[in-house]
């Protein structure tokens, strides 16, 4: 497909390595066919969107202290600073040790601990730092357990393209355009990965979410709303159904209906009117700073 040209080598070659053995095992055609449906042609080949504005400022001396070693060095597969060259793996950190120093964080409040994740991920291209309760990132883990595999629509212009995910045990999901993995789910390469790591849940009562945008042809925006999306999907009962049933009983899954559903708060969104309250309850339950919990798109 023409975005994979976004990718450079390195991250292709990868990609592919490692999508061959570890990413989206076969789905049943039932559900495949269900999700084939026409939709307006969309190009997919898209200069990325400008960055995301900053409207934190950048980690101080002291905050740097508690980021892990090789999240703080350029080059290699550290993350350079926005505006920089950055190298990701296909799935970006396995583990929350990998971006922060747990050992230096233990005695910090959860607001603390929040304000220096999300002012961290402001500082990084192609990443989005999000928020979740430890309940709330337990029941979406829980269901993605049974449920793993969703569609989510990206409105582009007067049409939309599909992306596939796939939850990866014991906290990833990986996101790869539809098209591809309907040609060959061998071959399918993620456009987009989100990590739920939990370390913190029992200590601190909060799950720290990392999206890695792997591909330009997803902007930073459309990444941060299928995200959003995908979260309540798994995370809130009534949108629950609809995964289930697309997983469970996919011959009775309304494909028109789930389109024109998303379609619908996709506008409103655009036209500042939809409520996603995924992230205003978020983390620190027992401070004030409710709007310190919600990401930035």
């Amino acid at each position: 497909m023409a975005y994979r040209q976004a990718l450079n080598p390195a991250m292709r070659a990868a990609c592919s390595a490692s999508l061959s053995s570890r990413l989206l095992c076969k789905i049943p055609k039932s559900i495949l066919q269900r999700a084939s449906f026409s939709s307006v042609s969309v190009s997919v080949n898209v200069t990325r969107s400008s960055s995301l504005s900053t409207t934190r400022p950048l980690l101080s001396t002291l905050q740097h202290r508690y980021l892990s070693n090789n999240t703080t060095q350029g080059g290699g597969g550290g993350e350079g600073e926005k505006g920089g060259s950055v190298g990701f793996n296909f799935a970006g950190p396995q583990k929350l040790s990998e971006v922060l120093r747990l050992d230096l964080i233990q005695n910090k409040t959860p607001h603390e601990i929040q304000d220096l994740w999300l002012t961290y991920h402001e500082t990084k291209p192609n990443v989005h730092g999000l928020i979740l309760p430890g309940p709330d990132a337990k029941t979406i883990l829980t269901n993605a357990t049974k449920c793993p595999f969703f569609i989510s629509p990206i409105f582009r212009d007067s049409g939309f393209f599909m992306l596939l995910s796939q939850f990866m045990s014991p906290h990833h999901f990986l996101l790869a355009y539809l098209e591809d993995y309907k040609l060959d789910p061998a071959r399918a390469q993620p456009l987009v990965s989100i990590s739920i790591f939990e370390d913190l849940v029992e200590s601190h009562g909060v799950s720290l979410v990392r999206c890695d945008v792997m591909n330009q042809a997803v902007s930073d925006h459309e990444a941060y709303r299928v995200v959003s999306a995908l979260m309540e999907s798994y995370k809130k009962e009534e949108e629950f159904m609809a995964v289930q049933t697309f997983n469970l009983a996919p011959e009775r899954f309304d494909v028109d209906d789930y389109i024109s559903r998303k379609s619908l708060k996709w506008r409103e969104e655009d036209e500042g009117k939809g409520d996603n309250d995924l992230y205003k309850d978020a983390a620190v339950r027992s401070t004030d700073s409710t709007d310190e919990t919600r990401p930035r798109p």
